[in-house]
């Protein structure tokens, strides 16, 4: 998750980096907007606080205790949306991906990516080799198609010995 001064003292280098990455620059503003929303409501927190703490120290008359009491109220009020801006803050700084360093290509996916460097040799085979998630699926130890419909493509469920061996 990116921090939120980074991203406070950054907007440009954050929407930059979302840019390349095919990623919803909007979320940027929304979070900054969150972010100065949560600071106003801590702001005032202060206040108020500072405030009762003040008036309560002397001896209030009754008009002061009811005073207190809708200071009290709001000071409560504020908390309650304190606590809702700052999960919704948190959602989407969650949301926010990491930058991609400088050098990083820009592409539209995986496809437009290049290599860098290659370790080793590559084997040769006198027979096309099956991708791993085929292999599992004739030996009954991986099921994409049901893990497709739960969390969507690119994901399969290890059973029965591949769980195991994963364990």
């Amino acid at each position: 998750m990116l921090d939120i001064k980074f991203i406070r003292q950054n907007p440009e280098v954050v929407k930059d980096g979302l840019k390349k990455r095919n990623f919803d620059i909007g979320l940027v503003d929304k979070i900054l907007g969150l972010d100065e929303r949560r600071r106003h409501i801590l702001k005032e927190l202060e206040e108020g606080r500072a405030e009762v703490n003040k008036k309560s120290k002397a001896i209030p008359s009754p008009v002061e205790i009811e005073d207190l009491k809708k200071l009290k109220e709001k000071i409560k009020i504020l908390e309650n949306e304190l606590e809702l801006v700052e999960k919704d803050l948190n959602e989407n700084l969650y949301r926010l991906p990491n930058l991609p360093l400088p050098d990083v290509p820009v592409g539209k996916d995986e496809k437009d990516n290049k290599v860098l460097y290659e370790v080793g040799d590559k084997p040769k085979f006198n027979f096309e080799p099956k991708k791993h998630y085929e292999t599992g699926e004739s030996l009954d130890i991986i099921d994409t198609e049901r893990a497709a419909k739960v969390s969507g493509s690119r994901f399969g469920y290890l059973k029965g010995l591949a769980a195991q061996i994963e364990f």
